[in-house]
């Protein structure tokens, strides 16, 4: 037997024991025309709460299995068992703990808080940029004292001639 009482609400996919699907949703429409409905029928997840009465099949619990695995009032569902449900027998506890060697859980799985995750990810992407940009290489030879006052020369006439060139354009303005 492969047996398991569930601990909280869950969405299984669950079958009938002709193999069918336990749970369709229908869409219906109606053509305006011709009057004829269409009908488009969908397998879904059926949800299962073991607070609800509707759902509890043994003494209050809400008990599922495997198909050909458990007694006639059992839920039978398709797939893994999920880490919230409690095995009830030996084959259900080995199939439950080959779940809790390989399945992470979605939100205890993340590292660390949201704001330190976000900040990881960008420092991982700057780190891959720098990776891939090839870096220029910046020479070591010093520039003369007597190079750098030429340059500093050449600066302080350009500032000159900017300043002439700016006054120019208001003593045309004026002479008008």
């Amino acid at each position: 037997m492969a047996r398991w009482r569930l601990l909280r609400p869950h969405y299984l996919w669950t079958t009938r024991l002709d193999g069918s699907s336990d749970n369709e949703w229908a869409y219906e429409e109606t053509s305006r025309d011709t009057g004829r409905r269409a009908v488009k029928r969908f397998n879904v997840p059926r949800y299962f709460d073991p607070e609800s009465p509707g759902d509890c099949n043994r003494d209050g619990d809400c008990i599922v299995c495997h198909e050909g695995k458990g007694l006639p009032k059992d839920h039978i569902f398709v797939g893994a068992p999920t880490l919230d449900m409690e095995p009830l027998d030996g084959e259900a506890d080995l199939m439950s703990e080959e779940v809790k060697r390989t399945c992470r859980h979605p939100i205890d799985s993340l590292p660390g808080d949201f704001t330190q995750s976000i900040l990881n990810d960008f420092q991982r992407q700057i780190d891959a940029l720098s990776k891939a940009q090839p870096v220029d290489k910046v020479s070591n030879v010093a520039v003369s004292f007597q190079e750098f006052n030429d340059l500093k020369g050449q600066v302080a006439k350009l500032l000159a001639e900017n300043a002439k060139l700016k006054e120019k354009p208001n003593e045309t303005r004026q002479s008008k």
